[in-house]
């Protein structure tokens, strides 16, 4: 392939000699194609790891490269980081806007040779403490890139995310040779939930590879009922739209779940997801991962990861997720409910760019026009301590 003019610069740069470098590009930049160059020419041995397991089995497959979650590669046992010195190695971290700063550190402070994060920086903000990524572009530009040319400018997705990213409505509709952006006008979010549910339930759905995305989680009601289009109302939907419980238990063979707590010894962490496989008791669940649990060799298909009873307890049906939780995964199609119901403190550009851009082939926005735009308008603000600290010394 060969590199533009900001990919070379970004290249030159990482390898040069700064002990931690930036990269940050949007959707279809190439930041993958910077990652592989930059450890095809570092002169030491290196590292590829990522936040989330998604994101490390996504790394695995565009490389051909053993590549880790963080937690794995610093040894996490549940409570503490057990891996020693990493002076030897370059460590490479892709979707890097997912970078807590206590990851960071923990990261830094084992001293390898040189740190390259590689993200983008109009996803949202972690869940996690600060934000460093997104600070340090801000506050030490000297020691960043950015990649400037998008190579799917003309496709659909790519097009409407990039669009959003900058701030621009990308209109109703988009279609090009391969993906394909909407956005579905619909002010009522129980009959956008009914629209949804019977997507499902036709088939257009295959919950194997699309998703469904919320702003919000959804709290319970008096009468047992959630406000509908929120993350908990429509896995409730859709569990009997396409995997009906007619025992009324909780859990059958062929449901989508996620863990939302880290299992170190399992390899299972917050945030990973799979299909039900077997029940052997109310005790014990198989469950087969979207990622390796165990493996980390390039190309390792998905296993079959037993859940005991503590991990059945932090499990959840994950037919619809929250953008958050999508955060470092690519579905073939995405739907993301956008309402102005969700409102002032939900809704923003970076949650809007980060559902848009993870899908791969199709995605269709449904909601309100007036939410869409608005938050285009509306920007995501994290207060840190690196912010703090910046202000603070520039008044002395």
């Amino acid at each position: 392939m060969i590199l533009d003019a900001s990919q070379e610069a970004a290249i030159a740069f990482a390898i040069g000699a700064h002990k931690i470098v930036l990269i940050t590009g949007g959707a279809g930049t190439g930041k993958t194609t910077i990652i592989e160059n930059i450890y095809k020419m570092t002169k030491c041995p290196f590292h590829l790891c990522a936040p989330t397991g998604k994101a490390a089995a996504r790394l695995r497959e565009a490389t051909g490269q053993s590549a880790k979650t963080i937690h794995s590669l610093l040894g996490y046992n549940g409570t503490s980081f057990t891996a020693g010195d990493l002076s030897d190695y370059a460590i490479i971290v892709d979707e890097s806007s997912m970078l807590s700063s206590d990851l960071l550190a923990a990261l830094a402070i084992r001293k390898p040779a040189f740190i390259v994060l590689v993200g983008d920086n109009g996803q949202l903000h972690p869940v996690g403490a600060g934000a460093p990524f997104h600070d340090i572009i801000q506050l030490r530009p000297d020691i960043c890139r950015e990649l400037t040319h998008c190579y799917r400018s003309s496709e659909a997705v790519c097009h409407a995310g990039n669009q959003v990213r900058i701030g621009v409505y990308p209109g109703a509709k988009i279609e090009s040779a391969n993906e394909r952006f909407e956005h579905m006008i619909c002010g009522d979010p129980a009959a956008a939930q009914s629209m949804i549910v019977d997507m499902a339930a036709r088939g257009d759905l295959d919950f194997e590879q699309d998703i469904v995305l919320c702003p919000k989680n959804g709290e319970i009601a008096d009468d047992e009922s959630y406000q509908p289009c929120t993350r908990k109302a429509l896995n409730r939907a859709l569990v009997a739209a396409v995997n009906e419980h007619t025992d009324g238990k909780k859990w059958k063979v062929g449901d989508r779940v996620m863990c939302t707590k880290n299992f170190a010894p399992e390899d299972v962490w917050n945030g990973t997801t799979g299909t039900i496989i077997g029940i052997d008791s109310e005790k014990e669940i198989w469950v087969k991962t979207d990622t390796p649990t165990r493996s980390e060799k390039a190309g390792d298909g998905a296993e079959n990861t037993r859940f005991g009873k503590p991990m059945i307890a932090a499990m959840e049906h994950a037919y619809a997720l929250s953008v958050h939780k999508s955060q470092g995964s690519q579905y073939r199609k995405v739907i993301f409910c956008c309402f102005s119901r969700d409102g002032f403190m939900m809704l923003n550009r970076a949650l809007v760019y980060t559902a848009i851009t993870r899908a791969q082939k199709e995605c269709i926005v449904i909601g309100d026009q007036p939410a869409f735009v608005n938050a285009l308008q509306r920007l995501e603000v994290k207060t840190t301590v690196l912010q703090q600290l910046a202000r603070e010394a520039s008044c002395r």
